[in-house]
């Protein structure tokens, strides 16, 4: 149990620092989102000292980067591609026009080619029961995730988005945000914190993926909304956070594939932008 409670003390202190940072900085999203990555990295690097690739498949014999995984990443990296292009030439327009500037939008993009050859890689290792994994955690963590976005968006009257449109945001977002949750966030969470939190072969601790879906929350405040009160935007984030992190903790215990609660996440992010913006 002291160690548990160290290694918990040692990621709340991470998060701790990535917050305050982010709060110090007046960070926007893709800015506060990037921050993460050198945190993530610290984990594997000097904490641990274990391979960069545990933070996505922590199998003995993981694939090689094959064909297969060629082409999955050549799939995922061509929508974030077309968006990193527009950025950079809206970031040239701003230039020559004197305007704000603002590097993250260019980053957020840029670190998605990372993100859709970990993400090729993970899924390519997959195999059956992988995927089985990965739909029960999409059904249980992301079905949670759509229940109560739903429940939001019924409960502050905003419309339902149409048919079509819907659809289009909903492929456009999944094709993003799946590289994307492989380099930021999810990594972070999961692949990172989660693996140093909980390590394999150890009993099953619920307690440790609780207080991590905590932080987790608490980690979004930076770039939430506050307007109403810090205290209730964390008493409103809470069931949220925990109610989707702690299934997608305990289904990377199981599989050991970033790819199970990758693929959840990035359905859930990918449903709240359907409903905000799908119209």
């Amino acid at each position: 149990m002291p160690v548990r409670i160290g290694r918990f003390a040692v990621v709340g202190a991470v998060v701790a620092a990535n917050i305050a940072l982010g709060f110090a900085l007046h960070l926007g999203t893709d800015a506060y989102l990037l921050l993460g990555i050198p945190f993530t990295l610290l984990f594997p690097l000097v904490l641990q000292r274990r391979p960069i690739r545990e933070l996505w498949v922590r199998d003995e014999h993981p694939p090689r980067i094959d064909a297969r995984v060629l082409a999955i990443f050549v799939v995922l990296l061509i929508y974030p591609t077309v968006e990193l292009v527009r950025a950079v030439a809206d970031l040239i327009t701003h230039i020559e026009h004197g305007g704000p500037l603002d590097w993250a939008v260019c980053g957020y993009f840029l670190v998605t080619i990372p993100g859709a050859l970990a993400a090729a890689w993970s899924l390519r290792a997959l195999g059956r029961d992988g995927w089985r994994r990965a739909l029960r955690c999409t059904a249980v963590a992301g079905g949670t995730g759509v229940l109560l976005t739903l429940y939001n968006t019924v409960g502050f009257g905003m419309p339902f988005p149409s048919l079509w449109p819907g659809l289009l945001t909903f492929a456009e977002s999944m094709l993003l945000y799946v590289p994307v949750v492989f380099v930021m966030e999810e990594v972070f969470f999961r692949g990172a914190l989660d693996s140093y939190l909980h390590r394999p072969g150890e009993p099953v601790d619920g307690c440790s993926a609780v207080g991590l879906s905590i932080l987790w929350a608490l980690w979004h405040l930076p770039v939430m909304s506050t307007h109403t009160g810090i205290v209730r935007t964390i008493i409103l984030a809470l069931p949220l956070q925990v109610l989707i992190g702690v299934p997608l903790s305990l289904w990377w215990r199981r599989s050991g594939n970033l790819a199970v609660p990758g693929l959840a996440h990035a359905f859930n992010d990918a449903v709240r932008q359907t409903l905000l913006y799908g119209h």
